[in-house]
């Protein structure tokens, strides 16, 4: 019967500890901003508005955004952001489905607003996002 409730315990256990590892998150807005063709940073676009799922499933290292076009993000590694007084951040090394490497960022603010940032060589993408599951 001990070994029983141990047994029971450790499978309570992981099962908690696995479905920590998927989180769901809703878009309800986006930006954008891209290199132009001197290489400069255009400025951040208007908010659009945004009805779209991501899902972080760090079990499998994917991160995932539903948009029309799927975006699909294998995580490499999780980096250490850096310091901001403003919110918190986890930072991924990400490689995409068309095998380009950029960041994605998860950053919650003080304020308790939550964005997803996807940042790579030419181009960036912000969502204000709020968790679902």
């Amino acid at each position: 019967m001990k070994k029983f409730l141990i047994l029971l315990l450790l499978s309570l256990a992981s099962v908690m500890s696995f479905s920590q590892t998927t989180l769901w998150f809703r878009t309800t807005e986006f930006a954008y901003k891209s290199r132009n063709d001197y290489g400069r940073w255009t400025g951040w676009s208007d908010w659009e508005e945004s009805d779209m799922n991501v899902k972080f499933d760090l079990s499998k290292d994917l991160i995932i955004i539903y948009s029309p076009d799927i975006q699909v993000y294998n995580v490499l590694e999780e980096k250490e952001p850096p310091y901001d007084q403003t919110g918190r951040q986890v930072k991924y090394w990400v490689i995409n489905q068309n095998k380009e490497y950029g960041y994605l960022r998860l950053r919650i603010q003080d304020n308790g607003t939550s964005q997803i940032y996807v940042d790579f060589t030419d181009y960036c993408l912000v969502y204000n996002v709020i968790r679902i599951r």
